[in-house]
């Protein structure tokens, strides 16, 4: 994206700022391998390599970089070395080692290679561990049994970023932000900065019955996309956008965590527009931790309103004249996604703003509460805001329209 200036960065700081995923970035993450029961449980070997991915684990726990290494093979070291620093750079809660099914073609007293799930918690930040798959290569050196290769699962670095080779990782009280080798110097520090303020501005704002949200966000800053590119994220719409929430799924489809990641792009607009993005999308955290269902314009209508701090933007006539001017219905769930979607979340936008001048700021978050009470069902939609505000969901959109044309003088 090419810099934006004047006008044009309000128009960032609302509708090119942000949306939520409305699946997660990748299919949900399998069964692990602790789940199954290996045919190969009878092996001698196996127990005393669980047993040293034990101590591999307690190693990264205590912060012990020597016993760490000390389980790695001199070739290796080097390599695992800036793992185990990566990892050791988070607030761990918890990390485990779950063997699963050997490979059967490595033979040898002194040889194992075996599928190894690798299970970590971020204190505060996951609910629950998040699993990543390795295959990896033992030896038994001098009656201790080494790691003498490790080849991981890197598809899901956009739950993990602890994958990432050249991680730069900076920590808050309530923020995680991990960038790369590529970000400029200083960046993931500055960025921690502006998403510390966004975040408490969004606990400000969203109550703490809404989504059941612990004020926690880890924040992905990348500086080039490739490695997402397999993810199911789309880099272009990315950039389109500036942002994307997403929740971490587990075996199950519960959810173990959120993660935000900021398109390459923003990294060089201005704190206010890039503080704004923040806010939008620690938004979709703060309201989608319960995975409530809402329909997109609810949804990303909230994210612009906090966002925006409750108060029209300061927008390009263009986009305002076609809000005002064409609403004959809410826009639909696709047109949030689509090359003009600017209309759209300032149309949403000013919904939700409309039922905050008219019933207070309470109102939109009673709205949601009221969907979530019967998830799914968008038949509902319009004679629940009619029962509640005297307007269907179209009426809302017309409604918005006049209030956004009232505000463009």
């Amino acid at each position: 994206m090419r810099p934006l200036t004047g006008v044009a960065l309000g128009l960032l700081a609302l509708v090119a700022s942000g949306c939520t995923a409305a699946e997660p970035v990748a299919e949900p993450v399998p069964e692990t391998s602790q789940t199954s029961a290996p045919a190969t449980s009878a092996d001698p070997r196996r127990a005393e390599v669980q047993e040293a991915l034990d101590a591999r684990a307690d190693a990264i726990l205590a912060g012990d970089r020597a016993r760490f290494l000390a389980g790695t093979t001199r070739t290796h070291r080097a390599e695992q070395g800036r793992w185990f620093d990566r990892l050791t750079a988070l607030p761990l809660a918890e990390v485990s080692f779950a063997l699963g099914t050997h490979d059967a073609d490595v033979d040898g007293p002194d040889s194992y290679a075996a599928e190894v799930t690798v299970l970590v918690q971020i204190d505060e930040f996951d609910d629950a561990p998040v699993p990543t798959e390795q295959q990896l290569a033992f030896r038994r050196v001098g009656g201790a049994w080494r790691v003498a290769e490790v080849t991981a699962d890197d598809s899901v670095r956009s739950f993990a970023p602890w994958q990432f080779d050249d991680a730069r990782i900076a920590v808050g009280d309530r923020v995680i932000v991990v960038a790369d080798a590529g970000s400029p110097g200083g960046y993931a520090a500055h960025l921690l900065r502006l998403a510390e303020t966004a975040t408490a501005d969004v606990a400000a704002i969203v109550p703490d019955d809404v989504g059941d949200w612990n004020g926690h966000v880890v924040l992905l800053a990348p500086s080039r996309m490739r490695e997402f590119e397999y993810e199911g994220l789309d880099p272009r719409e990315l950039a389109q956008v500036g942002g994307v929430a997403y929740r971490v799924p587990g075996p199950d489809h519960e959810t173990m965590g959120h993660r935000v990641i900021v398109a390459p792009g923003q990294l060089g607009y201005g704190d206010e527009p890039l503080t704004g993005l923040l806010a939008h999308e620690i938004t979709h955290v703060a309201v989608g931790a319960a995975n409530i269902t809402l329909p997109v314009w609810l949804r990303e209508g909230l994210a612009s309103w906090v966002q925006a701090g409750r108060r029209p933007l300061d927008l390009p006539a263009g986009v305002r004249l076609e809000a005002a001017l064409g609403v004959p219905q809410m826009p639909p769930d696709g047109s949030f996604h689509a090359s003009a979607w600017g209309p759209s979340y300032l149309i949403a936008q000013y919904s939700v703003l409309w039922l905050a001048q008219n019933f207070g700021s309470q109102a939109p978050f009673d709205l949601v509460a009221a969907m979530a009470a019967e998830p799914g069902d968008f038949r509902a939609e319009s004679a629940l805001l009619e029962e509640r505000y005297g307007v269907t969901t179209d009426e809302l959109a017309a409604e918005a329209g006049r209030l956004i044309a009232a505000s463009s003088g």
